[in-house]
Parts: structure tokens; sequence; C-alpha cells
């Protein structure tokens, strides 16, 4: 479980590098609904199935341009 909570930490911090614009290219991009990325951005989405953040970490692990550790 530990490891899911990192899993998800990344993919929020990633998350909040991405333009609220982009978003809707992030969705089409990772068949992640728009409306789910946007909660689970904003926190409101504590729990997300991993599935989800498997999709979502998948795709920033593609695009190291996007990474976290890039911006920070």
């Amino acid at each position: 479980m530990e490891q899911n909570q990192t899993l998800l930490a990344s993919v929020v911090a990633n998350l909040r590098l991405v333009r609220w614009v982009d978003l809707p290219q992030l969705a089409a991009d990772t068949s992640v609904p728009e409306s789910t990325i946007k909660k689970i951005r904003s926190g409101e989405s504590k729990d997300p199935r991993i599935s989800t953040v498997e999709a979502l970490h998948n795709y920033f692990v593609s695009r190291p341009e996007l990474k976290e550790s890039d911006h920070a």
C-alpha cells in the first residue's frame, strides 16, 4: 500500500505541473477522464484506482520532459 501512495504522490506532483489547458490532451493520451484527472490533481480523489494512477504514471515516465524532478 505504501508503494501505491508513493506512486500517487508522484503522479499528483507531476499533474500539478501540467497546465489546465493541456488536461484535455492528457486525458486523451491516457484514456483517463479529464474530470478524474482534475479530482486527483486537486486532492478531491484521495484513493483513485491503481489502474488510473498507473496509466498516469506511465504517461509521465514516457514523457521525461514533464517529470517533476525536471521542474524542481
